[in-house]
């Protein structure tokens, strides 16, 4: 069996990936797993998740092929969408079981259906105000503390693909992260709300109704569940965030636009999340925001490397100049 989990990043995905990866080790056959393939190799990666924390501060764990196809592959795909190249294919075929988890495939949920039509989808949502909150302090949605930022061309993309008009320079960087929330999740509700393939989760009903939803999940992915609980601390997981990283018109912001992610799930038989436990949560908020800037933040060596030979480039060129870029930024630290 083939299972994706998609969803926006800090919807759960990780944890999801994480509890299923266990599960199918401890109980089912040889999977293969596949961790973020736009962008980390994950030929490094087939491996049990707690056992390749220390891939991720590796620079050679970046995926040379992944990011170039990212980049060359639209952010949103309709479904007579032409695939590129066998990237999906190739990983998508690593044997007759396959774990893949991505948040950068939202958008190109076809590409996985027109490959493999028998594949089981899970997304994920979350509230927008704990996903943006989550996100600020650690990364882009659009990708530039790793490569040239996807922001221009999403806000295209997203012009094109819902016909609405955007002044992307007038947005503040959450609200930025907001039309990325909202418009990711609107794309697979819009394409695939009646599909048999995929199955829609809310990662805050999934901590408040634990053993109801897995077992409402494995259901769904023909899975005899065996143990429910398999190292898993609910109750850390749903308290209260560790930082807040928005201040109060954020809050603001975004608390009106849970109407709009109401909206978006009413018919897929969804809650939403409780308005009192989310506001609960935001009682305190920092004097001065802390918004992590990305712009300019992505490496150097990646993004000079980026712009000059991947435009272009077939990725079997990419890895010979990345490699020389690497051996000289090497002997300067050194």
């Amino acid at each position: 069996m083939k299972i994706l989990i998609s969803g926006v990043g800090r919807s759960g995905t990780t944890f999801l990936y994480n509890y299923l990866q266990k599960y199918l080790l401890e109980y089912e056959k040889s999977y293969n797993f596949v961790y973020e393939p736009y962008l980390w190799d994950y030929k490094k990666l087939n491996k049990n998740f707690s056992d390749i924390n220390d891939e991720f501060l590796k620079v050679d764990t970046l995926s040379v092929d992944g990011i170039f196809w990212h980049k060359k592959t639209p952010i949103f795909c309709e479904k007579n969408y032409k695939n590129i190249s066998e990237y999906p294919e190739e990983f998508l075929n690593l044997g007759e079981n396959v774990l893949i988890k991505s948040v950068r495939s939202s958008g190109r949920l076809h590409n996985y259906l027109n490959i493999d039509e028998n594949i089981k989808i899970i997304h994920i949502f979350r509230n927008p105000i704990d996903v943006i909150n989550s996100v600020v302090d650690k990364f882009s949605f659009f990708g530039s503390n790793f490569y040239e930022s996807d922001e221009k061309r999403f806000f295209q993309e997203i012009e094109n693909n819902f016909d609405i008009n955007v002044d992307r320079k007038s947005l503040s960087d959450v609200q930025k992260n907001y039309n990325y929330w909202f418009y990711s999740n609107k794309f697979v509700v819009d394409n695939f709300s009646n599909s048999k393939n995929v199955y829609f989760l809310e990662y805050d009903v999934l901590f408040s109704s634990f053993e109801t939803e897995i077992q409402k999940l494995f259901n769904f992915l023909n899975l005899d569940l065996k143990n429910i609980r398999l190292l898993v601390n609910e109750e850390k997981i749903i308290g209260p965030p560790s930082s807040i990283n928005i201040d109060k018109n954020d809050f603001d912001f975004l608390a009106k636009k849970l109407n709009e992610y109401d909206s978006l799930i009413s018919n897929l038989s969804l809650k939403g999340p409780n308005r009192n436990i989310l506001e609960s949560k935001y009682k305190r908020f920092p004097r001065k925001t802390h918004m992590f800037k990305f712009e300019g933040r992505t490496p150097t060596y990646i993004e000079k490397y980026y712009q000059s030979k991947f435009i272009g480039q077939k990725p079997s060129y990419i890895f010979f100049y990345l490699k020389n870029i690497l051996k000289k930024l090497i002997k300067v630290i050194k």
